[in-house]
């Protein structure tokens, strides 16, 4: 399966986002995320997003305009790299993606307190 190029957006000004979307980085060698602070949203022309929301979980946009967040932006991001494919399939499972939005929720609540 050929990877989608993916507009990750996240918030720059916490420190455990940063971190996330470093160590996405240097898990992609063939360039197929690109990295975007989420303060630069309006930079991203493939669809309409709300400032706020982009600062409040990540985004993940297609060129196509196709949007993802949160737990499911992440698996979605992840699956397009190498090694990480199979992320699809354990995301199919049932209860998989509920609990994956659970515990990213839960974590997303809490960013800040990461340093």
């Amino acid at each position: 399966m050929k990877p989608t190029r993916l507009t990750v957006l996240y918030d720059a000004e916490c420190p455990l986002c940063r971190r996330a979307a470093a160590w996405l980085q240097s898990r992609d060698p063939k360039g197929v995320l690109e990295f975007l602070p989420a303060q630069r949203s309006d930079e991203v022309s493939a669809c309409p997003l709300d400032p706020e929301a982009v600062l409040e979980q990540i985004h993940v946009v297609s060129p196509e305009g196709e949007l993802r967040t949160g737990a499911d932006g992440v698996v979605w991001a992840l699956s397009q790299l190498p090694r990480y494919g199979w992320l699809r399939a354990v995301y199919a499972i049932p209860g998989v993606r509920s609990i994956a939005q659970a515990v990213y929720r839960r974590v997303a609540e809490n960013r800040l307190r990461f340093r």
